[in-house]
Formats: C-alpha cells, sequence, structure tokens
C-alpha cells in the first residue's frame, strides 16, 4: 500500500462523505458546513448527477448546490427549489 500526503484532511473528508452518496440520493446539510457540502458537490460532479440538496432555508429542495460561504445563500435556495414542504 502506497502513502501519499497531497492531499489535506479535509479533502480526504470530502471525499468520503462523497463516496457515501449514491445516484438519485436526497442529501440534507446543516448551517455553516462547507466541508459537508464540499462532498455534496464532490459527489454531484463525478458520480451522482440526479443528487437533491434539502435545505432547511425554505423548506425547499434543489438540485443546485448553495455557493460554499455564510451569507446570503437564503436566497439562492428560495429562489431556485422545486419542492416546498408544507
Amino acid at each position: 500500500m502506497t502513502s501519499s500526503s497531497d492531499f489535506t484532511i479535509d479533502e480526504l473528508i470530502s471525499v468520503c462523505i462523497s463516496r457515501q452518496i449514491k445516484e438519485g440520493d436526497i442529501v440534507a446539510q446543516g448551517i455553516a458546513t462547507p466541508l459537508v457540502a464540499a462532498g455534496y458537490i464532490l459527489a454531484k460532479c463525478t458520480h451522482a448527477p440526479s443528487l437533491y440538496f434539502a435545505s432547511a432555508i425554505g423548506q425547499g429542495v434543489c438540485q443546485d448546490w448553495a455557493p460554499l460561504g455564510l451569507s446570503k445563500i437564503e436566497s439562492l435556495w428560495l429562489q431556485d427549489r422545486i419542492v416546498v414542504a408544507r
């Protein structure tokens, strides 16, 4: 087995999260968890293009991810949601 340190622990965690996601899954993410979001985005870009994102903001389900920042994501989630929980 070869060992490599050409990646950070954060990158390793994101890859591990990504590998848990299957095509067509609906995933939920907490507020201010960009490392988890990086794993979701990696999955959508590599092997799960039909991944959906559930958001507590606006109680919606979206096909596109929000920017990896801590401000102004609410308008994107509300604007792009495809399902609203009632």
